[in-house]
């Protein structure tokens, strides 16, 4: 009987393991999630080729025992120190540039052309004083900036990823005897290598940039009432520019 419970449990133990894996294999491709692993490793990394001269790569091959778990608990403070004091004010700073030296985009779809701001819709539900469309209002506004708060925070995390990469491949590269993580796989990887991270950097810095210089604006779609805004707009210039229009004398 003890045998039998034994092997129960010892296949429950394995079901749930199993399950365990297989959620974060499926996690993996969530991109925030892949993003603050990546950090995790490349700081690790960095950090016991500063201090012990011996990189993740070597660790795992040689066997090193030079790790203890005072070493891993001054590392996990210094990432939390790095990812939660540091990196969020220089990554404010590099955003307001980029924004300032970023030109300036106009782009409308037909979409956008039958949209209103969406103090106008609110305006609207409270006039006609309609809960359908003070709910349309609110879960337009809800689902923009729950998209937008999403967005800044995976570009910021792109961008801690990028910078942990060239900081790891220098280390690597220039500082210490043993090769990084980036550099052991520039190392391995030769010409192919290079090109495909040229070509994973380009993307993510040109989803970064387009994250970073989008319109905070609000836009909801309601034609009906974007064609009464467009109509009044038409109607006032046509107003303004007559009164701008000089009079002409009377003539009998």
């Amino acid at each position: 009987m003890k045998t039998m419970k034994s092997a129960e449990e010892t296949s429950k133990a394995a079901k749930l393991n199993l399950a365990g894996l297989l959620g974060v294999v499926d996690r993996a491709w969530e991109g925030a999630w892949a993003a603050r692993v990546v950090c995790l490793v490349l700081f690790f990394d960095t950090c016991m080729l500063l201090s012990l001269r011996v990189g993740i790569v070597d660790w795992a091959t040689t066997g090193s025992t030079q790790l203890n778990f005072g070493w891993f608990i001054v590392a996990l403070t210094a990432y939390c120190l790095v990812a939660g004091l540091i990196f969020p004010p220089a990554l404010d700073i590099i955003r307001s540039l980029t924004i300032q030296m970023a030109p300036s985009r106009s782009f409308t779809n037909e979409r956008q052309l039958k949209s209103v701001y969406s103090t106008a819709i609110l305006d609207k539900a409270l006039r006609a004083e309609s809960q359908f469309w003070l709910d349309y209002y609110q879960d337009r506004v809800e689902k923009k900036r729950s998209s937008l708060a999403n967005g800044e925070a995976f570009a910021g995390l792109l961008v801690a990823t990028l910078c942990l990469t060239c900081v790891n491949g220098m280390i690597g590269q220039w500082y210490s005897s043993n090769a990084s993580i980036v550099s052991g796989f520039f190392l391995w990887s030769g010409n192919i290598g290079i090109l495909a991270a040229m070509v994973v950097v380009s993307g993510a810095l040109g989803t970064v940039f387009q994250v970073w210089t989008a319109s905070p604006t609000i836009h909801i779609y309601d034609p009906e009432l974007a064609a009464e805004t467009e109509n009044e707009r038409i109607k006032n210039l046509k107003d303004f520019q007559a009164a701008l229009a000089p009079q002409r004398p009377f003539q009998k």
